[in-house]
């Protein structure tokens, strides 16, 4: 991965400390290093870092509401993605009922958390567990 797509608070996956497997973390510190969570704080470089494909699951994380099986929808920022293909989302933000701007199709974690965040202001939070 590359530094200019991350942000601070953006979930990653990162090789965990066995070097065979991988773990969800959330990067706190960029630089010329990223530093993630854990039991203690990891310094990887970037190509060791992978992205976090977006699934239904990470939806529901976010508080996003299933509406039909390929639509979902965030109510307080008016926030909806729908299924393109099994890894791609379409992103739109509905202004008013009669008014929306389609996003690009986004497949991974971070994408959906930059751009929440450029459209609303606002982080948005995972309200369970990420879990490794």
């Amino acid at each position: 991965m590359e530094a200019k797509e991350l942000r601070i608070g953006n979930y990653i996956y990162r090789p965990d400390l066995t070097g065979v497997g991988l773990r969800k973390e959330k990067i706190l510190e960029l630089g010329e290093k990223a530093i993630v969570t854990g039991p203690i704080k990891v310094k990887c470089d970037y190509f060791e870092l992978s992205p976090i494909p977006l699934t239904k699951e990470w939806l529901v994380k976010f508080g996003f509401e299933k509406i039909s099986q390929y639509f979902y929808k965030k109510e307080k920022f008016s926030i909806e993605l729908f299924v393109l293909d099994n890894i791609n989302w379409a992103f739109r933000f509905r202004t008013t009922e009669k008014s929306s701007i389609m996003i690009a199709s986004i497949q991974h974690v971070h994408q959906l958390q930059n751009i929440y965040f450029a459209l609303t202001n606002e982080e948005i939070e995972v309200t369970y567990g990420v879990g490794a």
